[in-house]
């Protein structure tokens, strides 16, 4: 199983957004050698299940609604040797 970076996480409250770059040092697992990659970013939202009834019947009153599961980004990119 892959190490999952948790060093760059973020928590957004509601409204909230964050835009930027997010640095990958090169000696991240054991440095990155040349070839092709994946970076993947993702979105991981609140699930029916966290909330009980009554909660979910607050939160529809609620003027922003809440990301439900997991929105995910992905691009390939290719190292190549110096």
């Amino acid at each position: 199983m892959a190490e999952r970076m948790k060093k760059d996480a973020v928590l957004l409250k509601p409204m909230q957004e964050i835009e930027g770059t997010f640095v990958l040092l090169a000696d991240w697992f054991g440095g990155f050698k040349p070839g092709a990659y994946r970076i993947e970013a993702s979105l991981n939202g609140w699930l029916e299940t966290d909330f009980t009834l009554a909660q979910r019947a607050e939160l529809s009153d609620m003027a922003h609604p809440f990301l439900n599961g997991e929105a995910v980004a992905s691009i390939a990119v290719n190292i190549q040797p110096r």
